[in-house]
């Protein structure tokens, strides 16, 4: 789901040495940063919550803080991920929106034209984001929906597999009967 094939702005590659300098990284202190993502995340696990309210707001600028340290994992696991990619045999499905600021629709298309499995498809949602798994999403049920088919469709799911215990070719008696 919107899976990383590399990051989105060459300043989070800067990660790499400003950890060492700034531990921390304070989205809401800049101006170009959309206010409105953090206030829904917010208003997702409370919708009671006032988000015009001063103090929330004044919170939120300390409150959404990101190590930076975490910020470079995340463009070292890109690197790592165009490594890796090409490596998958197993059945693959992939979602992503594409109204995506996070990871652009043009680099999922490369990533999956990587994936080595033949069974393979990518779902574009034209008009969704990056949290398209986000339940206000109106993508979200079907994200669902479709994860699950390609589950079913995939797996065993509600059929008894004989295990060791059960399997009767495998049952071994002991010697005293039992």
């Amino acid at each position: 789901m919107a899976p990383l094939y590399d990051v989105p702005d060459w300043r989070i590659k800067m990660a790499s040495f400003g950890r060492y300098i700034m531990p921390w990284f304070y989205p809401l202190k800049r101006k170009d940063v959309d206010r409105d993502v953090f206030i829904g995340r917010v208003t997702d696990y409370d919708n009671t919550i006032n988000p015009d309210d001063p103090a929330l707001q004044e919170w939120l600028v300390e409150a959404t803080r990101l190590p930076m340290d975490g910020i470079d994992e995340m463009r070292q696991m890109s690197v790592l991920g165009r490594k890796l990619w090409p490596k998958i045999h197993q059945p693959v499905i992939v979602f992503q929106g594409g109204n995506d600021p996070a990871v652009y629709t043009g680099n999922t298309e490369k990533l999956f034209q990587m994936l080595s499995t033949g069974d393979k498809e990518m779902k574009l949602f034209p008009h969704a984001g990056h949290e398209f798994m986000r339940p206000v999403e109106p993508i979200h049920p079907v994200v669902w929906q479709k994860t699950l088919a390609f589950i079913k469709e995939h797996s065993e799911i509600g059929e008894k597999k004989p295990t060791p215990l059960n399997a009767p070719s495998l049952l071994v008696k002991k010697e005293d009967g039992r």
